[in-house]
């Protein structure tokens, strides 16, 4: 599942990091001897900046939806199987403590009538 998301991701961030190097490099080329203004300089920077932001987000934005949904349900199971993993041994813990108490009652009961036939037996 988080495999297909990955592949579809990935071709828009190779794209991202391509276009952004390019336009790195581009602008290194270009040496600016004058001081940069808004609308000379930055408001185009601007405008392809959001024209790729809104690109990226627009493909991107359902498969990163479903990943952070599915691994919303996959975190929840997750802590119930630990609560399910957890509350067994603590069952069977209750459960032995239950049977040696049993055994030791038992075992009370076995001493006393082994002392009680004993007593009668020295007694006849």
């Amino acid at each position: 599942m988080g495999n297909t998301v990955m592949k579809r991701i990935m071709p828009a961030m190779y794209t991202l990091a391509t276009i952004l190097a390019s336009t790195a490099a581009l602008a290194e080329e270009e040496g600016h001897a004058e001081p940069m203004t808004f609308m000379g300089d930055w408001l185009p920077r601007l405008v392809n900046f959001a024209i790729i932001a809104g690109v990226v987000i627009y493909f991107t934005r359902k498969p990163i939806r479903d990943f952070f949904k599915n691994r919303t349900a996959d975190i929840a199971k997750a802590i119930q199987e630990s609560k399910e993993d957890r509350e067994r041994p603590v069952a069977a813990l209750a459960e032995m403590k239950q049977k040696t108490n049993a055994f030791e009652e038992e075992a009370g009961q076995l001493i006393t009538q082994a002392s009680e036939s004993g007593d009668q037996y020295r007694q006849h």
